[in-house]
């Protein structure tokens, strides 16, 4: 825990003092205001009820207990909402996904303590992996939605379904915020597995953490960047002590 509490403070500093870190923090959270303002609405008022809605409608408490009923029906509407506000945050990665590349890229080198460029050079590396990042993120959105709908459907099961879920939820909100340090050091699968496996306790810890924070609506908009800048510089300390 102490690992994680001191990556969190020095994650919290480099989006206070350094002025091009917090710029490309700023962009994102642009675009997920933004986005908040015109989506928001439709997402977290009518697509909810409509999902309430229809658990509702399709979960009967005939021939089952009272307290049994209202058990699922309580797990579903949360899990909904955790769906809501996992696919909004989806979205505004997507879109911010160049910029939190280059989040990612200067933390490493401050934390690597390696040459900085300027914002005219990043902004030519924007261009350069435009399309390598656009598709990287739309491959990686597709496995996460995947593994997502997984996480939903194993969140029914009683008891055992609301941990694995939650353990699921956690372990993707690593990788998709890890996956900026492994593509741009061209990890392969194995790599990857072999990353997560190394600190597992912390990746688990860190992603329920954040799982929490990005599921609470405006909020989730400002610890986007702050995800981004904490894994880049969980994955770059590990990476400068294996070196």
């Amino acid at each position: 825990m102490n690992k994680i509490i001191k990556t969190f403070g020095i994650s919290l500093n480099l989006l206070r003092k350094d002025r091009i870190v917090m710029l490309y923090g700023l962009i994102p959270l642009v675009i997920g205001l933004v986005l908040f303002y015109f989506l928001g609405n439709y997402l977290y008022t009518d697509l909810l009820e409509i999902g309430k809605s229809y658990i509702e409608q399709n979960i009967q408490s005939s021939g089952w207990a009272s307290a049994f009923y209202y058990f699922i029906f309580g797990i579903l509407t949360v899990l909904f909402f955790f769906m809501i506000n996992w696919g909004f945050v989806l979205i505004v990665s997507f879109i911010a996904s160049p910029f939190n590349d280059l989040l990612s890229s200067r933390v490493e080198k401050i934390i690597s303590e390696k040459e900085l460029t300027g914002l005219g050079k990043d902004f030519e590396r924007i261009i350069g992996r435009f399309f390598f990042t656009i598709i990287n993120e739309f491959k990686k959105i597709s496995f996460i939605v995947l593994l997502t709908l997984m996480s939903f459907l194993l969140g029914i099961v009683p008891l055992v379904g609301p941990v694995l879920s939650t353990v699921i939820a956690s372990a993707l909100i690593a990788i998709q915020f890890l996956d900026y340090s492994w593509s741009r050091h061209d990890l392969s699968l194995k790599q990857c597995v072999s990353d997560l496996k190394s600190t597992p306790f912390i990746y688990m810890v860190s992603g329920f953490l954040f799982v929490f924070l990005l599921s609470i609506p405006i909020v989730n908009i400002f610890c986007l960047p702050l995800a981004v800048v904490y894994f880049t510089v969980h994955f770059s300390q590990k990476n400068m002590k294996r070196s």
